[in-house]
């Protein structure tokens, strides 16, 4: 039972954090949009990609190694040894990825973000400290201290939020907003170091394990990157064939519809850290059941948010964005919420993988669904515009994610409650019913309609007993631990 209870209030932080990590996305939205132009937010845009594209494969994949591995040693002597063989291997290539970077920026300002040197020059920190910080707060999640992780997360993306915005309304425009996020790297990996350093104390690795674990963590680079160029290399492509004004229309529908992947993040990172050493003492029915609950509570969430941001998606992006944004991106928010329904169950269930030590599956898997977009993109973009990435998207991960569910159940299989599913569809479709024959006076009445969609649609799935007693416990259990009760 310490087992369930410690994971559920680890659910439960993290879960808030990235909560509150998706309404920092709202607030910066508005800001960005009407305080940059087009061209420029669409730059910005394509800053925020890049790093996401780099950050971790800069950590070459050690930071899986960390939580998988490090907390296992035991000994505080090995766990130094570790992490200080880790921290410099990544240290070492980031600084030799960020000179390169910096070299490139002349053809990279003008290529990616609307000639703006000042902004290709900062690139370069950006990332290298983006990927630091990625690494670094995996300590968290590998000695399970969900509550440091979160507070670092949300110190970051809020950090960010304020230095950005102070920035923009201080007239300094990209180059202010790209330099907001630099500083908000910087104050995190400051924080977090002292407070490793003061943990496990300094040491002078000797690299003693450093390449076992570059061989059980390599093969999840080329899967990290084709799971940006899947989730993320449309906006490059976009740029690149219909110009930056594309990616400005493009990207706030995208994080519109991705919103429904909030409880995934928590999930995963959670998943990772708890189940090892259970897995490992072959105490598999303890693995089996907290899998079961996992993909259950997240479709609870994931399918309603689906039909909510789908049905609403235009009202949303009024008040989000600019009528500009709003008219010509609102139809690509349908397919990015089921793209990233289907990426949240895959990634529950890629944790198996993770498990069994078949991450090369992963990177296999990944890397076909990677070229399969770029193929797709390159062919529907300039016939169908950014509706054809939004399809792409979708083809993407449904493609993963059928190929993931096919060779997860060879390493192990877990019960999913199909009838719960049915139910959870029935429940939306009727909310969406509901949500539809609401009048939209102004734009401030989506979020009322979305309000009264949930409360409809929790209604429902309670009155047609989607969960029993025994997980209506549990989800008592989960709110109580994540308010540490």
């Amino acid at each position: 039972m310490d087992l369930y209870r410690d994971f559920t209030k680890g659910v439960g932080l993290a879960g808030v954090a990235y909560a509150l990590i998706s309404v920092s996305g709202i607030i910066l939205l508005p800001i960005l949009t009407r305080g940059l132009s087009i061209g420029d937010y669409g730059a910005y845009v394509q800053v925020t990609t890049t790093v996401a594209l780099l950050a971790f494969p800069l950590t070459l994949g050690l930071s899986v190694a960390l939580v998988r591995f490090t907390a296992l040693a035991g000994a505080q002597a090995d766990i130094r040894e570790d992490f200080y063989s880790l921290f410099l291997a990544i240290t070492l290539f980031n600084t030799l990825v960020s000179g390169i970077l910096f070299f490139l920026s002349r053809p990279l300002a003008e290529y990616l973000f609307n000639g703006n040197l000042t902004v290709a020059e900062i690139l370069p920190l950006i990332t290298l400290f983006a990927s630091l910080n990625l690494f670094l707060l995996d300590f968290f999640r590998a000695f399970q201290q969900p509550g440091r992780y979160a507070f670092f997360i949300l110190i970051q993306t809020y950090a960010g939020v304020v230095f950005i915005s102070y920035f923009v309304f201080s007239g300094s425009g990209l180059p202010g907003a790209v330099l907001g996020l630099l500083t908000a790297q910087v104050v995190l990996f400051l924080m977090i170091l002292s407070i490793v350093v003061a943990r496990i104390g300094i040491a002078i690795p000797r690299l003693k394990h450093l390449r076992t674990y570059m061989l059980f963590c390599v093969p999840l680079i080329p899967a990290n990157l084709a799971f940006w160029v899947v989730n993320s290399s449309d906006r490059y492509l976009i740029g690149v064939l219909l110009g930056a004004s594309y990616v400005a229309y493009y990207a706030p529908s995208y994080t519109l519809g991705f919103v429904s992947s909030i409880l995934a993040w928590p999930l995963t990172l959670m998943l990772a850290a708890f189940l090892p050493k259970h897995y490992d003492d072959a105490d598999v029915a303890v693995v089996k059941t907290v899998f079961k609950y996992t993909l259950k509570y997240f479709l609870a969430v994931a399918i309603p948010s689906v039909f909510i941001v789908s049905s609403l998606s235009r009202p949303l992006l009024l008040l989000l964005s600019t009528p500009e944004i709003a008219d010509n991106g609102y139809l690509v928010t349908p397919f990015i919420a089921v793209s990233a329904l289907l990426w949240g169950v895959g990634s529950i269930l890629t944790e198996i993988f993770v498990l069994g030590k078949k991450t090369r599956t992963i990177g296999v898997l990944w890397a076909m669904s990677g070229g399969m977009n770029v193929g797709l993109n390159i062919l529907l973009l300039p016939r169908f515009g950014i509706i054809g990435a939004a399809v792409t998207t979708l083809a993407s991960f449904l493609f993963t994610f059928i190929t993931t569910l096919y060779y997860s159940r060879g390493t192990m299989t877990f019960d999913i409650d199909a009838r719960f599913i049915f139910k959870s569809i029935c429940a939306s479709l009727a909310m969406t019913v509901v949500i539809l024959g609401l009048e939209f006076g102004s734009k401030f009445n989506a979020l009322v309609a979305a309000s009264a969609g949930a409360i409809v649609y929790i209604v429902l799935i309670f009155l047609m007993k989607g969960f029993d007693k025994a997980e209506l416990s549990f989800i008592t259990q989960l709110f109580k631990n994540a308010l540490g009760r």
